[in-house]
């Protein structure tokens, strides 16, 4: 019973994590892609001879 126990348990374990780290992934790169269409907007509106 304890073995079946600490099995269930290390798995659980490793799909909260396994979730975590994926949340984190995805976070990070929307942040990443954020930034960049960020950097490219400020670009476009600064460029000289762009009219408003």
């Amino acid at each position: 019973m304890t073995r079946i126990f600490t099995l269930v348990s290390i798995i659980a374990v490793f799909m909260v994590l396994l979730a975590g780290g994926g949340i984190y992934w995805l976070a990070i790169s929307e942040i990443e892609q954020s930034k960049k269409e960020s950097t490219r907007w400020r670009g476009e509106r600064h460029c000289p001879g762009h009219q408003q």
